[in-house]
Order: C-alpha cells, then sequence, then structure tokens
C-alpha cells in the first residue's frame, strides 16, 4: 500500500537484553527465524551503554511471528527478554484462537 515504511507486523521491540548485547549479537539471536532487514540496540545518548532494549524488523510477518513465538520470555543470561509486535503497547487483547 502507500506509505510503508514501519511495518508493525514485521517490527519488534525487544526488551530484557543483557547489557552487553550490542546491534551484532541482537541480530544473531534472531537471524535463524528469517531475514532481518534493520536491528538496532537502543543506547543512552550520554553514557552510551545498552539501555537492554532494542528494535528488530524483519522482512517478513512470518519471521517475526516465529521469532516471537520462540524468544519471548527466553532466559538469556539471566535475564527474561520481551519479545512483542512493536506497534502492540498495552490496550486490550485481540480474540483467542
Amino acid at each position: 500500500g502507500p506509505g510503508g515504511g514501519d511495518n508493525s507486523d514485521t517490527n519488534l521491540y525487544v526488551g530484557g537484553l543483557p547489557s552487553h548485547f550490542d546491534d551484532h549479537a541482537l541480530r544473531g539471536l534472531f537471524q535463524p527465524y528469517g531475514e532481518i532487514s534493520h536491528c538496532s540496540v537502543i543506547k543512552d545518548k550520554v553514557t552510551g551503554m545498552s539501555r537492554q532494549f532494542g528494535f528488530v524488523n524483519f522482512a517478513q510477518p512470518q519471521a517475526a511471528n516465529a521469532a516471537i513465538q520462540a524468544m519471548n520470555l527466553r532466559n538469556i543470561d539471566g535475564k527474561t527478554l520481551q519479545v512483542r509486535l512493536k506497534g502492540q503497547g498495552g490496550g486490550g487483547g485481540g480474540g483467542g484462537g
């Protein structure tokens, strides 16, 4: 369709990252699930330290879905990952199924 760019069905929020994770480590973690078009760990502008979350943008929605199923609540270095579609803040859950 028109517009595009930030596709909510392929763009994942990844929280609970170990503090030593960088873009490369994040990509390595999610690469098995499909082609990644963009990924980044968010860093503090002042200190340059990881803020322990990032975003992974997959080329295909199916890959994003597979990554959520596989990686959400996964334990990495003693921390629990939170993986979800970036577009899904709080507010109402969709239907079951």
